[in-house]
């Protein structure tokens, strides 16, 4: 049903290696047309959250975001890479 669903909107269902990268993998692939340039989305993203943290900043807890940038770094080493 859910693969029907898709078809009448003219999309399809694409399967990316899961692991920590499969979002980032995701974007890739929609932007690129492959998979293979998640270090490129990731790197944009840590740079995107580093530049502006204030645009992730709730309005009810005062955090300190650089720790996710950290963590995306961490997990794709995007810093040893690009």
């Amino acid at each position: 049903m859910f693969r029907q669903r898709l078809s009448d909107k003219r999309l399809q269902l694409l399967d990316v290696a899961g692991s920590v990268n499969c979002s980032f993998r995701s974007f890739s692939h929609k932007y690129f047309n492959t998979p293979e340039n998640h270090i490129q989305i990731r790197y944009g993203g840590v740079a995107y959250l580093e530049r502006y943290p204030e645009m992730f900043i709730e309005t009810a807890a005062v955090v300190d975001y650089s720790w996710h940038a950290n963590i995306f770094t961490e997990n794709g080493n995007t810093r040893n890479v690009v």
